[in-house]
């Protein structure tokens, strides 16, 4: 069966078939390391919190922590393609991932927080609860991933092409309407929110997929990374969202 699931799992699943070793991933164990990767980025998030100083100039485009954080970021997209294309070291590369992960959403965190008082702490808790959510509704219908895979990827990859044409864009100084502040940002951003969710249940459905096939050990570590990718994916779409509907674009 092919799976069709997470873009920065999707890469690495075929690798995963025909394995024939001894040393096999489990569900429980695919959890448990998603568990340590999000505390390494949590490390990450709090310490570039705490410091994130001098905020008024990191937003005019200055400040060293800046630098730190542009180096993670870049750091982060290397890691995340390298773990993508090579699964056997998401060992390796997944955990530095979470820990520049968590750098970069720390320092963008403290920014939003300096701007927009109690959007920050709004966005992690709807976030969990989202994804709380995604796990209860999974398991009360497990064959709902199944089912909604082949819909999920081809949305994300809708997101990604609409993201791109975005990106491409703004270096002409065109903001399209979905980015700002209006009734269709606002409605692109709860779109988002609820593939973000949806693709969740489809990255659950994909670690007992995958061990019920058997895969080696090595995708547990890869499965939580994917799992973690969409979390962070899904924070910053809070984020956008909440910014959006507290006020005006500044």
């Amino acid at each position: 069966m092919r799976i069709q699931t997470n873009p920065f799992l999707k890469k690495g699943l075929n690798k995963a078939r025909g394995y024939s070793g001894n040393k096999v991933m489990t569900i429980s164990g695919a959890y448990f390391k998603t568990f340590i990767l999000l505390m390494v980025l949590l490390v990450g998030f709090i310490y570039s919190w705490i410091n994130t100083k001098e905020i008024s100039y990191m937003i005019e485009g200055t400040g060293s922590f800046l630098i730190v954080a542009g180096v993670s970021l870049i750091g982060a997209f290397i890691l995340s393609l390298l773990t993508s294309f090579i699964p056997r070291i998401a060992y390796i590369t997944a955990p530095i991932y979470a820990l520049a992960e968590g750098i970069v959403l720390g320092t963008i965190s403290k920014i939003v927080d300096f701007q927009r008082p109690g959007v920050v702490l709004s966005a992690v808790l709807l976030t969990f609860a989202l994804a709380l959510a995604a796990l209860l509704v999974y398991r009360s219908n497990p064959s709902m991933g199944a089912k909604i895979r082949k819909g999920v990827f081809m949305a994300v990859m809708a997101i990604f092409m609409v993201q791109l044409v975005g990106f491409g864009f703004s270096f002409f100084g065109i903001t399209l309407p979905i980015y700002k502040s209006g009734t269709i940002g606002i409605i692109f951003s709860l779109v988002v929110i609820i593939i973000a969710t949806l693709n969740l249940i489809v990255s659950y459905d994909t670690v007992i997929e995958l061990s019920n096939m058997g895969a080696p050990k090595y995708m547990e570590w890869y499965s939580a990374f994917g799992i973690v990718v969409t979390l962070v994916w899904l924070y910053l779409e809070v984020v956008e969202l909440l910014i959006k509907i507290t006020g005006k674009d500044e």
